[in-house]
């Protein structure tokens, strides 16, 4: 996170708590839509080849329901980390 913390106020110029806070969630929102929509989604529910051997008969591999529930968890996940990284950004 410190690192994080560093490329932010850095590069993107984030001096403040909400500054880094606001920059390093939309990243994490950014990847966390990825994975959920073109990896999840798009990927693993069309696709038998990335599947884990013993579970090619789970019903979740194809509910899409299932897989934006878990970036909505995914999305509340990212809040601590980010809330962190703005702490450092303002220490810093």
């Amino acid at each position: 996170m410190f690192i994080f913390a560093v490329i932010l106020k850095q590069f993107n110029g984030a001096d403040t708590f909400w500054k880094g806070v606001r920059d390093s969630y939309l990243i994490w929102l950014i990847i966390d839509w990825y994975d959920a929509l073109v990896l999840d989604c798009i990927w693993f529910c069309h696709s038998k080849k990335v599947r884990i051997p013993g579970t090619e008969d789970m019903e979740e591999y194809k509910d899409y329901c299932f897989h934006i529930k878990q970036s909505c968890i995914g999305m509340l996940l990212g809040l601590p980390a980010c809330l962190a990284v703005g702490v450092i950004t303002a220490i810093l």
